[in-house]
């Protein structure tokens, strides 16, 4: 048995009987900013962006943060639990950025003490990630897509389709409750004309039933809130609402190619500038209630025109004009 697999194994069973330790601040001159995420493509580029956002902002720094890739996957077992614990505590980072909101829950479980920026799709409210967007007071912040996302993919479904009035919402991650997840982002809902039929499913199986069923087309048109579920699944999706021919407005700009006939896809580009502005002032001394969670507000839309028609929608030149991608 090599010395990592000890070490895990003997920490788990202090996490067990609850004799977890601590973590002590490391007492270093150069600020060490953990960055945590899973080992994919896209997580490794929004770390180079954060890395290229902070090696501007202290270009000129006598003492610049050093920043730290940890690598971890997406869950709550206890193996990630025990194996994210010992990496931070190796490292003793000054901040820790989380890429995923059940790695900021996990961090902040560890109550290491360091101040967690965390990037999130939804209401970090209703997710008990903060209790204010403007002064964030459990020890976290940062940045967020929050309710622009969803009404702006709305809007623009209501651009296409101005007649819809009963709109399906495929939810395909979330279990329904007494709160709605998607529709508790928006506190004045600016779509409050439009009856909301709520839909759930979580396997292949279940979805392909769903849409060979009846209640698939009891609606004007599907709005496909962004979901694990529809990024591994999104050929399946986009094979089944074709052939339905409903009108379906979709979270990423890649389901165009997949025959999808619109889709809005938040910009998070400038999500390495923000975190960069938050961690130069955490290390300036600003408390992190005095830090506010930036929303995003930039989207990218595209258009298939080829499966629109096909579902009896001409878009007028105005919407194909601010169309950042056109499939004809």
């Amino acid at each position: 048995m090599n010395t990592r697999r000890r070490q895990i194994i003997a920490a788990a069973g202090a996490m067990i009987a609850g004799g977890a330790p601590s973590f002590v601040s490391a007492a270093s001159r150069v600020p060490i900013i953990a960055y945590i995420g899973d080992d994919r493509p896209p997580t490794r580029a929004d770390f180079e962006n954060v890395r290229r956002a902070l090696d501007l902002r202290f270009a000129n720094a006598r003492i610049k943060p050093k920043l730290e890739f940890v690598t971890s996957v997406v869950n709550r077992n206890d193996e990630t639990r025990v194996k994210l614990r010992l990496d931070l505590e190796n490292l003793r980072p000054t901040i820790v950025i989380a890429r995923s909101p059940t790695h900021a829950d996990l961090v902040r479980d560890f109550k290491m003490g360091a101040p967690i920026l965390f990037f999130y799709l939804g209401n970090p409210i209703a997710r008990r990630l903060t209790d204010s967007l403007a002064r964030p007071s459990l020890g976290m912040t940062g940045y967020v897509l929050g309710p622009s996302s969803l009404i702006k993919r709305r809007e623009m479904l209501l651009r296409l389709m101005p007649q819809c009035r009963t709109l399906g919402i495929f939810d395909l991650e979330f279990e329904p409750g007494p709160v709605l997840y998607n529709d508790s982002i928006i506190e004045n809902d600016p779509f409050t004309q439009l009856k909301k039929r709520f839909y759930y499913c979580s396997t292949v199986s279940e979805f392909e039933e769903f849409a060979r069923g009846r209640a698939v087309g009891k609606v004007d048109a599907w709005d496909i809130p962004w979901s694990r579920f529809a990024v591994a699944h999104g050929e399946e999706m986009a094979r089944e609402f074709s052939r339905i021919r409903i009108p379906v407005m979709y979270p990423r700009l890649h389901f165009l190619k997949l025959g999808g006939m619109a889709a809005v896809q938040p910009n998070t580009d400038e999500s390495g500038d923000v975190f960069a502005a938050q961690v130069v002032a955490l290390l300036d001394g600003v408390p992190i209630e005095n830090i506010p969670i930036v929303q995003s507000t930039r989207y990218n839309f595209g258009l298939n025109l080829q499966a629109l028609r096909k579902v009896g929608i001409n878009p007028p030149i105005s919407l194909i004009k601010v169309a950042d991608v056109v499939i004809q």
